[in-house]
This record gives C-alpha cells, sequence and structure tokens, in this order.
C-alpha cells in the first residue's frame, strides 16, 4: 500500500469516532449519518492531496466534513425532510466540532491507556470484552458462550470494567505529571 494511503488511513481512523459524533450531532438519524460518514471518507480522501500536514488533520477533516454536511442539508431541504433549520444544525455541529477538537488530545491520550491497560488483562478477560463490545453479543449469549449463569457473566464483566477503569486513570494520571 503506497505511503499516501497508509498516511490517509491512519489520519482518518485516528479522528473517525469524533468525526461520527459530529456527524451525528447534526441530527442525522443513524441511517443517514452512515450514508454522510461514507461520503466524508470519500471527499476526505480526493482532497487528501490538498491537507497541509504541518495543521492537525482533525481541524481539517472538520472542514472537509461540515462542507459535506451542508450539501447533505441542501439535498434533504429540496426533498423536504428537514425538521429542524439547516442552520440550527450546522451551528450545533459547529459547536459540536469544536468541543471534539478542544478535547481530541486527551481523548487520544485516554483510547492510548486504555490499549495498554486492554494488554495487560489476562487473554480470557480480553476475549470476554471483545465479545461485548466489538462482536456486540448480549450478556445473555456472553454467558451461554462462557458456560456460566447471566449473573455470572455480569459480574465478571463489571469487575473487568472497573479493573480497566482503574488502570486508565492511573495511567492517565502518571501522563499528566
Amino acid at each position: 500500500m503506497p505511503d499516501l494511503h497508509k498516511d490517509f488511513l491512519k489520519q482518518f481512523t485516528a479522528v473517525h469516532q469524533s468525526i461520527y459524533a459530529y456527524v451525528r450531532s447534526a441530527g442525522f438519524t443513524l441511517t443517514d449519518t452512515d450514508d454522510v460518514m461514507q461520503d466524508v471518507a470519500v471527499a476526505l480522501w480526493e482532497s487528501f492531496g490538498a491537507y497541509d500536514a504541518s495543521r492537525p488533520f482533525v481541524g481539517w477533516a472538520f472542514g472537509v466534513t461540515r462542507n459535506v454536511i451542508r450539501k447533505r442539508f441542501r439535498h434533504m431541504k429540496v426533498r423536504q425532510r428537514v425538521v429542524v433549520s439547516s442552520e440550527l444544525s450546522e451551528k450545533i455541529a459547529d459547536q459540536v466540532a469544536v468541543t471534539l477538537a478542544e478535547h481530541e488530545p486527551a481523548l487520544a491520550r485516554e483510547k492510548e491507556c486504555m490499549e495498554q491497560c486492554l494488554h495487560t488483562l489476562p487473554p480470557n478477560a480480553r476475549e470476554l470484552l471483545r465479545m461485548k463490545y466489538e462482536q456486540r453479543m448480549s450478556l445473555a449469549d456472553i454467558a451461554a458462550k462462557l458456560g456460566k449463569s447471566y449473573a455470572a457473566a455480569n459480574m465478571l464483566l463489571t469487575r473487568l470494567r472497573a479493573r480497566l477503569l482503574d488502570c486508565i486513570s492511573i495511567r492517565m494520571r502518571e501522563s499528566a505529571s
């Protein structure tokens, strides 16, 4: 894969969740949000050559996303599907973008700490978390797969979350020092 592709994917995946939250905050349904995210990914890739690498990618990506959202609102307005004014939705989305951009470094550090903490867990604990959060299995299905009661599986997951939260909190404090 050429370096340009790798660089784009690295940058985009780092901000994907923030952009998703930004698009969602504009008032789109889940289905429309997925469609807009596809448009955003294409627009970012097509204009990636114009990105100034000396500036934060997240700010540039929000600008491109804002343009995609505006285009979508114009299209929706033509079809009479807009319930909230596009101007109000844009203002809300812009405020969310500012807030997300301000918190992006802390969120990135928190994510890094979480990944470090995940690696300290035993493999069976990581698998339990994968089942719940990556595979989106229900607690009942997880309990059945583990051969445990619902309550026992719930307790395991609760303890794992608490352990991760403690670990992340400690690492965040250490990194702030």
